[in-house]
Protein backbone atom coordinates (compact mmCIF):
# COMPACT_ATOMS: atom_id res chain seq x y z
CA UNK A 1 0.00 0.00 0.00
CA UNK A 2 3.01 2.59 1.10
CA UNK A 3 4.53 1.55 -2.37
CA UNK A 4 2.09 2.69 -4.23
CA UNK A 5 1.23 5.89 -3.13
CA UNK A 6 4.91 6.42 -3.27
CA UNK A 7 4.72 5.53 -7.16
CA UNK A 8 1.65 7.65 -7.70
CA UNK A 9 3.64 10.58 -6.03
CA UNK A 10 6.75 10.04 -8.31
CA UNK A 11 4.86 9.91 -11.65
CA UNK A 12 5.16 13.51 -13.62
CA UNK A 13 2.39 15.49 -13.62
CA UNK A 14 1.64 16.91 -17.16
CA UNK A 15 0.07 20.26 -17.91
CA UNK A 16 -2.02 21.50 -21.27
CA UNK A 17 -0.94 24.98 -19.77
CA UNK A 18 2.32 24.24 -19.14
CA UNK A 19 5.55 22.10 -19.80
CA UNK A 20 7.87 20.96 -17.19
CA UNK A 21 11.99 21.14 -17.71
CA UNK A 22 12.51 17.31 -18.16
CA UNK A 23 12.82 15.83 -21.77
CA UNK A 24 9.82 13.49 -21.51
CA UNK A 25 7.68 16.16 -20.40
CA UNK A 26 8.86 19.06 -23.44
CA UNK A 27 7.90 16.67 -25.74
CA UNK A 28 4.78 15.95 -24.59
CA UNK A 29 4.43 19.83 -24.39
CA UNK A 30 4.74 20.12 -27.93
CA UNK A 31 2.14 17.48 -28.81
CA UNK A 32 -0.16 18.70 -27.12
CA UNK A 33 0.70 22.57 -27.91
CA UNK A 34 0.86 22.90 -32.26
CA UNK A 35 3.22 25.44 -33.84
CA UNK A 36 2.06 28.64 -34.98
CA UNK A 37 1.75 28.45 -38.53
CA UNK A 38 3.98 31.43 -40.90
CA UNK A 39 0.87 31.26 -43.09
CA UNK A 40 -2.19 30.11 -42.59
CA UNK A 41 -4.58 28.86 -45.05
CA UNK A 42 -7.90 30.83 -46.34
CA UNK A 43 -11.06 28.74 -44.92
CA UNK A 44 -13.89 27.93 -46.57
CA UNK A 45 -16.13 30.61 -47.99
CA UNK A 46 -19.05 31.38 -45.57
CA UNK A 47 -22.90 31.30 -47.27
CA UNK A 48 -24.02 35.06 -48.68
CA UNK A 49 -25.57 36.84 -46.27
CA UNK A 50 -29.22 38.28 -46.74
CA UNK A 51 -30.04 40.65 -48.78
CA UNK A 52 -30.37 44.37 -47.12
CA UNK A 53 -33.03 46.63 -47.34
CA UNK A 54 -33.54 49.08 -50.26
CA UNK A 55 -31.63 52.13 -49.83
CA UNK A 56 -33.54 55.76 -49.60
CA UNK A 57 -34.20 57.22 -53.20
CA UNK A 58 -31.21 59.44 -54.06
CA UNK A 59 -31.59 63.19 -55.14
CA UNK A 60 -33.14 63.98 -58.23
CA UNK A 61 -30.75 65.23 -60.88
CA UNK A 62 -30.03 68.60 -62.86
CA UNK A 63 -32.90 69.26 -65.55
CA UNK A 64 -31.03 68.58 -69.04
CA UNK A 65 -30.63 70.69 -72.01
CA UNK A 66 -33.77 70.64 -73.86
CA UNK A 67 -33.52 68.62 -77.26
CA UNK A 68 -33.50 70.53 -80.77
CA UNK A 69 -35.41 69.16 -83.57
CA UNK A 70 -32.91 69.41 -86.00
CA UNK A 71 -35.17 68.09 -88.92
CA UNK A 72 -34.91 65.46 -91.55
CA UNK A 73 -33.04 66.45 -94.77
CA UNK A 74 -34.49 65.21 -97.97
CA UNK A 75 -31.07 65.04 -100.73
CA UNK A 76 -31.40 65.52 -104.33
CA UNK A 77 -29.62 64.81 -107.42
CA UNK A 78 -30.21 65.02 -110.85
CA UNK A 79 -28.13 62.06 -111.75
CA UNK A 80 -27.55 63.28 -115.40
CA UNK A 81 -27.79 67.10 -116.63
CA UNK A 82 -31.17 68.42 -117.21
CA UNK A 83 -31.89 71.03 -120.39
CA UNK A 84 -34.09 74.19 -118.73
CA UNK A 85 -35.09 76.63 -120.76
CA UNK A 86 -36.28 80.27 -120.89
CA UNK A 87 -38.44 82.21 -124.23
CA UNK A 88 -40.17 85.42 -122.68
CA UNK A 89 -41.77 84.75 -119.84
CA UNK A 90 -42.37 81.07 -120.58
CA UNK A 91 -40.24 78.31 -119.40
CA UNK A 92 -39.51 74.94 -118.95
CA UNK A 93 -38.55 73.25 -116.15
CA UNK A 94 -36.61 70.26 -114.53
CA UNK A 95 -37.84 68.02 -112.20
CA UNK A 96 -35.35 66.41 -109.53
CA UNK A 97 -35.60 63.33 -108.01
CA UNK A 98 -32.94 60.74 -106.15
CA UNK A 99 -30.42 60.50 -108.84
CA UNK A 100 -32.70 61.04 -111.68
CA UNK A 101 -34.29 63.95 -113.38
CA UNK A 102 -35.88 65.11 -116.93
CA UNK A 103 -36.21 68.65 -118.24
CA UNK A 104 -38.11 70.34 -120.63
CA UNK A 105 -41.14 69.85 -118.15
CA UNK A 106 -44.03 72.40 -118.88
CA UNK A 107 -45.40 74.85 -116.30
CA UNK A 108 -49.00 76.68 -116.88
CA UNK A 109 -48.85 79.64 -114.40
CA UNK A 110 -47.51 78.20 -110.80
CA UNK A 111 -48.94 74.49 -111.56
CA UNK A 112 -47.28 71.32 -113.04
CA UNK A 113 -49.22 68.05 -114.09
CA UNK A 114 -47.21 65.26 -113.97
CA UNK A 115 -49.67 63.11 -116.37
CA UNK A 116 -49.09 65.81 -119.36
CA UNK A 117 -45.43 63.83 -119.99
CA UNK A 118 -44.84 60.84 -120.10
CA UNK A 119 -42.51 59.28 -117.21
CA UNK A 120 -43.06 62.44 -114.84
CA UNK A 121 -44.80 60.70 -111.60
CA UNK A 122 -41.44 58.83 -110.33
CA UNK A 123 -40.24 62.24 -108.98
CA UNK A 124 -42.37 63.11 -106.50
CA UNK A 125 -42.67 61.99 -102.73
CA UNK A 126 -45.22 61.30 -99.94
CA UNK A 127 -44.59 62.65 -96.69
CA UNK A 128 -45.36 60.16 -94.13
CA UNK A 129 -45.74 62.34 -90.88
CA UNK A 130 -46.35 66.21 -90.47
CA UNK A 131 -43.78 68.55 -90.50
CA UNK A 132 -42.62 72.09 -91.52
CA UNK A 133 -40.57 72.71 -94.84
CA UNK A 134 -37.91 74.50 -93.23
CA UNK A 135 -34.81 75.20 -95.45
CA UNK A 136 -33.58 74.25 -98.99
CA UNK A 137 -30.83 74.69 -100.78
CA UNK A 138 -29.54 74.25 -104.28
CA UNK A 139 -26.95 73.99 -106.43
CA UNK A 140 -26.67 74.15 -110.36
CA UNK A 141 -23.06 73.33 -112.59
CA UNK A 142 -23.18 74.60 -115.88
CA UNK A 143 -22.01 72.37 -118.83
CA UNK A 144 -23.28 74.47 -121.90
CA UNK A 145 -26.05 76.92 -122.84
CA UNK A 146 -26.79 79.63 -124.68
CA UNK A 147 -28.49 82.77 -122.70
CA UNK A 148 -29.89 86.05 -124.40
CA UNK A 149 -30.49 88.62 -122.01
CA UNK A 150 -30.02 88.33 -118.45
CA UNK A 151 -31.40 84.78 -116.73
CA UNK A 152 -31.89 83.46 -113.36
CA UNK A 153 -32.10 79.75 -112.32
CA UNK A 154 -34.15 79.33 -109.43
CA UNK A 155 -35.25 76.39 -107.56
CA UNK A 156 -38.84 75.19 -105.36
CA UNK A 157 -41.15 72.72 -104.27
CA UNK A 158 -43.97 71.93 -105.43
CA UNK A 159 -47.19 70.49 -103.43
CA UNK A 160 -50.00 67.88 -104.27
CA UNK A 161 -52.29 68.12 -101.02
CA UNK A 162 -55.18 66.13 -102.75
CA UNK A 163 -52.73 63.85 -102.75
CA UNK A 164 -52.76 64.07 -107.21
CA UNK A 165 -50.59 64.57 -109.66
CA UNK A 166 -51.45 68.52 -110.16
CA UNK A 167 -48.55 70.04 -108.64
CA UNK A 168 -48.50 73.75 -107.32
CA UNK A 169 -45.61 75.74 -106.53
CA UNK A 170 -45.12 77.21 -103.39
CA UNK A 171 -43.71 80.47 -103.39
CA UNK A 172 -41.87 80.36 -99.85
CA UNK A 173 -39.65 77.94 -100.81
CA UNK A 174 -38.36 79.71 -103.78
CA UNK A 175 -34.31 79.92 -103.90
CA UNK A 176 -32.87 82.11 -106.69
CA UNK A 177 -29.33 80.78 -107.53
CA UNK A 178 -26.47 83.38 -108.17
CA UNK A 179 -24.85 84.44 -110.08
CA UNK A 180 -27.24 85.63 -112.56
CA UNK A 181 -26.30 84.37 -115.78
CA UNK A 182 -25.74 87.07 -118.52
CA UNK A 183 -24.23 86.56 -122.14
CA UNK A 184 -21.66 83.94 -122.82
CA UNK A 185 -21.50 80.78 -121.10
CA UNK A 186 -18.80 79.43 -119.23
CA UNK A 187 -18.25 75.48 -119.09
CA UNK A 188 -18.05 74.86 -115.34
CA UNK A 189 -20.29 78.01 -113.73
CA UNK A 190 -21.74 76.88 -110.32
CA UNK A 191 -24.58 78.41 -109.22
CA UNK A 192 -25.78 78.08 -105.82
CA UNK A 193 -28.63 79.39 -103.87
CA UNK A 194 -30.41 78.77 -99.68
CA UNK A 195 -33.18 79.85 -98.23
CA UNK A 196 -34.35 79.43 -94.27
CA UNK A 197 -36.81 79.74 -92.60
CA UNK A 198 -39.67 78.72 -94.92
CA UNK A 199 -42.07 77.54 -91.60
CA UNK A 200 -44.34 76.00 -94.27
CA UNK A 201 -46.56 73.09 -92.72
CA UNK A 202 -47.20 69.70 -94.71
CA UNK A 203 -49.58 67.00 -93.78
CA UNK A 204 -49.11 63.44 -93.85
CA UNK A 205 -49.57 61.87 -97.29
CA UNK A 206 -48.74 65.28 -99.16
CA UNK A 207 -46.78 64.74 -101.90
CA UNK A 208 -43.64 66.99 -102.77
CA UNK A 209 -41.55 67.68 -105.62
CA UNK A 210 -38.24 70.01 -106.32
CA UNK A 211 -38.07 71.87 -109.74
CA UNK A 212 -35.51 74.03 -111.36
CA UNK A 213 -36.32 76.56 -113.71
CA UNK A 214 -35.02 79.56 -115.35
CA UNK A 215 -36.63 82.75 -115.59
CA UNK A 216 -35.83 86.25 -117.83
CA UNK A 217 -35.54 89.81 -118.05
CA UNK A 218 -36.67 90.20 -120.96
CA UNK A 219 -39.70 89.06 -122.80
CA UNK A 220 -38.25 88.30 -126.13
CA UNK A 221 -35.30 85.68 -126.89
CA UNK A 222 -34.84 81.99 -126.08
CA UNK A 223 -32.60 80.75 -123.29
CA UNK A 224 -30.94 77.33 -123.01
CA UNK A 225 -29.16 76.00 -120.00
CA UNK A 226 -28.02 72.60 -119.48
CA UNK A 227 -26.08 71.38 -116.30
CA UNK A 228 -26.18 69.07 -113.06
CA UNK A 229 -28.47 70.05 -110.01
CA UNK A 230 -28.51 69.02 -106.84
CA UNK A 231 -30.25 70.13 -103.62
CA UNK A 232 -31.58 69.67 -100.38
CA UNK A 233 -34.49 70.03 -98.54
CA UNK A 234 -35.04 69.64 -94.49
CA UNK A 235 -38.39 69.15 -93.06
CA UNK A 236 -38.58 69.67 -89.06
Amino acid sequence: MIKILLMKRTMPRYSKRRCHSSNNQDQLCELIRPKPCAVCPAGATGAAGAIGPTGATGATGATGPVAVNAGTIIPYGSGLPIGLEAFGFSTLVGLLGFGSSIGGVPVSGSTIDLTTVPGLREFAFSVPRAGTLDSLSAYFSVVSGIVLGERTVQASIYRSTAPNDIFTRLNGTLVNLSPTLIGPIVPGTVLTGFRTGINIAVTPETCLLLVFDMISDTPTGQSTLIGYGRAGLNII
